[in-house]
């Protein structure tokens, strides 16, 4: 994944927070609330699962010969 691509993905995953936290805000009725909490997990899954795969690599590959002498 590029570093170009990976930002993208990145931001979409914020912007999509942004909206479930939103509609969180706005549904607080018990009947929305399970669902839209499980939405956002699952979005916090998803992002964190992008992060592992596409961004820490591409750190750790970067950062290795930096972090010789640490």
């Amino acid at each position: 994944m590029s570093d170009v691509a990976l930002s993208q993905v990145l931001a979409g995953q914020y912007r999509k927070w942004d909206r479930l936290l939103e509609a969180a805000d706005n549904r607080c009725g018990p009947i929305d609330g399970p669902k839209t909490q499980t939405r956002f997990c699952d979005a916090m899954e998803c992002h964190i699962e992008v992060k592992e795969r596409g961004l820490f690599p591409v750190l750790e590959g970067r950062m290795a010969p930096a972090a010789a002498w640490l």
